[in-house]
């Protein structure tokens, strides 16, 4: 049974993905003593929501409350975040970027900025407007799904 154009396009996205990953993403350690890629998006994840609770942290990267906790013990040895009590539930705990964290954001995204530049520098112009043209409608599509 041939698959339906949905399956076709799932299909090519999902062999899209790993390959960005593996052209683009090759960190194999962010400049800060043993943090990871996934150190990495919870810092990010905390920038875009500004303070969450550690369950749903884990819920939103799928990761399970028991891996989160020591995933959040090394950002908050490294001072990127902090927790803090909520000021009217005293017993509901927030972690919350600090400024050292957004600061170290900042620096690794200038850093990763130019690392993908420097690796789309091995294009030819042409290839390299044919991947501008298709990343633009690429966003322009994407934004138009709702999220769950």
């Amino acid at each position: 049974m041939p698959l339906t154009k949905e399956e076709q396009v799932a299909d090519r996205l999902l062999a899209v993905f790993p390959l960005i990953k593996r052209k683009f993403m090759p960190m194999q350690s962010l400049h800060c003593d043993g943090l990871h890629r996934t150190h990495f998006m919870i810092l990010r994840t905390l920038q875009e929501k500004g303070r969450i609770r550690p369950t749903d942290l884990a819920r939103e990267m799928g990761i399970q409350k028991s891996n989160i906790t020591p995933l959040l013990k090394k950002i908050l040895e490294h001072q990127l975040a902090e927790k803090r009590r909520d000021e009217t539930d005293k017993r509901v705990m927030y972690i919350h970027l600090t400024e050292a964290g957004r600061h170290f954001l900042e620096v690794q995204h200038g850093r990763f900025h130019e690392s993908v530049a420097a690796r789309l520098q091995a294009l030819e112009a042409e290839d390299l407007d044919t991947l501008a043209a298709a990343v633009r409608s690429l966003e322009e599509v994407l934004l138009k799904i709702e999220e769950e």
